[in-house]
This record gives C-alpha cells, sequence and structure tokens, in this order.
C-alpha cells in the first residue's frame, strides 16, 4: 500500500510540473534560444508590424537572413551536443519567453563596404547577467574569429524590440538575459567571404561563449533585474510624434516617437505624460498623441 501511495504521488507530481508554465520551475538542462535574424518577419506579431517588411542585409548575392538561420541552427547543434537544450526562433517570439539565455544573430550592412567588424549589446536596462552574456560572447567571439571589434553600437541594437519585456507580448521575458550579436559586416566583401566560408567556426566561437555563460550563473541565481514601472502604460498614436524634456509644447522637442511606439508612464500633470527610461533620461509626450492600453 505504501509503495502504492508513493507511486500515485509521483505521477501527480509529473503531472504537475508538465503543466507548470515554463518561468515556474528551473531549466535543468539550461534551455538557451537563437534567434535567427529577420527569419520570417513576415509572420510577426500585430504589435510589431511595423518590422515585417524589415528582411535584412543583401549583399553579393548572400542574404543576411539565410546566413543568419544556417548559423544559428548550428549553434543549437554545438549546445545540444554539449547537454543544453537549444532551439532556434524566427523573428515573432512565443509572449514573454523564459530561457536561461537568448541570443539574436544578425549580419550587419552598409553603404560603405569598408565597415567592417562584429558587435554585442544588450537591452538598455543594466543588468548583471545580461553584461556577463555579453561579456563572454564578446571575447570567445572575437578570440576565435579573428575580427575586429565594431565599438559603434547602435541605438537598435540596445532598443532590440525582442528586449522590451513589460510593454510588449511577443518578447523575452523580463528575467532572460538577452544579447543581439552583428556577426559581421555582410557589405564588406572580405569579411562577407570570411563568414560564409567559416560558417561553423564562427557558429562554435557563439557557442562557446553562451556556455562560459551559463558555467558563470551563480548557485542562488541571478539577482533579479530592475523591472519596467507597472500599471500605466501608453501607446503612440501617430508617426514622429515630439517628445519634450518638460512637459512645455513651446520649448524644443528632444527626441520623437512612432505610431504604436509603447512607453511606461510614471508621472502625470494635467495634458501631458513623463516616460519612463532605463538610464533615468527624462522625456514628456503630450496626453492626446497617446492612448492608454494599461489602467492603473
Amino acid at each position: 500500500m505504501f509503495r502504492r501511495s508513493l507511486l500515485l504521488t509521483g505521477v501527480l507530481l509529473l503531472l504537475v510540473a508538465a503543466v507548470l508554465p515554463g518561468h515556474a520551475r528551473a531549466n535543468n538542462p539550461p534551455l538557451v534560444v537563437l534567434q535567427a535574424g529577420h527569419w520570417h518577419s513576415e509572420a510577426l506579431a500585430d504589435e510589431f508590424a511595423r518590422l515585417r517588411t524589415s528582411t535584412g542585409a543583401v549583399a553579393g548575392g548572400v542574404r543576411e537572413v539565410d546566413l543568419n538561420v544556417d548559423i544559428a541552427h548550428r549553434v543549437a547543434v554545438y549546445l545540444r551536443d554539449w547537454g543544453n537544450e537549444a532551439y532556434v526562433l524566427p523573428a515573432d517570439i512565443p509572449p514573454h519567453y523564459h530561457a536561461d539565455a537568448f541570443v539574436a544573430l544578425h549580419s550587419d550592412g552598409n553603404n560603405d563596404t569598408s565597415a567592417h567588424g562584429y558587435k554585442v549589446a544588450t537591452y538598455w536596462r543594466d543588468w548583471v547577467a545580461t553584461d556577463w552574456l555579453v561579456r563572454e560572447l564578446d571575447d570567445e567571439y572575437g578570440k576565435d574569429t579573428g575580427l575586429a571589434r565594431d565599438w559603434r553600437i547602435t541605438a537598435n541594437m540596445r532598443g532590440y524590440y525582442a528586449f522590451d519585456s513589460g510593454l510588449y507580448e511577443h518578447t523575452i521575458a523580463e528575467d532572460t538575459p538577452g544579447a543581439i550579436l552583428e556577426m559581421g559586416f555582410l557589405s564588406n566583401p572580405a569579411e562577407r567571404g570570411y563568414m560564409i566560408a567559416n560558417r561553423d567556426l564562427i557558429a562554435r566561437s557563439v557557442a562557446l561563449g553562451i556556455a562560459r555563460f551559463l558555467a558563470t550563473k551563480p548557485a542562488t541565481g541571478w539577482p533579479a533585474p530592475q523591472l519596467l514601472p507597472r500599471g500605466d502604460i501608453v501607446a503612440v498614436l501617430h508617426d514622429n510624434v515630439p517628445l519634450f524634456a518638460t512637459p512645455d509644447a513651446s520649448t524644443e522637442s528632444i527626441d520623437t516617437a512612432w505610431e504604436g511606439q509603447h512607453f511606461a508612464v510614471t508621472e502625470r500633470r494635467t495634458g501631458w505624460a513623463k516616460l519612463f527610461f532605463y538610464g533615468g533620461a527624462e522625456e514628456w509626450i503630450q496626453d492626446w498623441q497617446t492612448k492608454q492600453i494599461v489602467v492603473p
């Protein structure tokens, strides 16, 4: 009878574990997600409809998306061979996706064909886990490939849509460490040739960087990241909406917002909303340019 009771208890525990959401239990083995940049961008969720025509660079008859997909799958194979779970995602991400590491793979393009080098970045938010992920990827990639580092980290990389947890649905979860890697310039003939000829070396270097990162995780887990303010979220109603340093439309605008962009609001004054930015930037938008999508 006692053995039967233990057996039934074990079955029940397995059933409970099977239906719990991914973030409710630890990943063992670690779960790594590679995103192949621009892959099936036409299928992005409505909240990112503006990116559906973003199909990536093309140079010398080579499409960025094809290179991204090829290398992402190679990285996944290495990680699986080393005992991890690893999957390749297209441009669209399941809502609030939880993983032990998320890395988006892209290849750069520029009208200046002499532009060269790789770069790695993470979200604007300062979090030790993402800082470590970038550090390990950067070190391993530079060492193994011999490619130069391009220090010109762009706002598009820091503001990559997949990192916008808390503002949109189809992003990684707020406690998922994420990075974006521009593997090199497809528009540079020499670098393009190198990436095509050394796809497996590149994939292994990315996999090694991720494996190094996974090994740095503290036994007690990463400290909690800074979370986006909850309760008051707005969507911008028009394109090129001016943002101001103070709630005063007679002053010069300091930035612009695009239609459909989401922001957390930290303060309201008559006719104005103060927007939240990691790092403490102070920018205001006029109420009539927005609609409230989460009401406090």
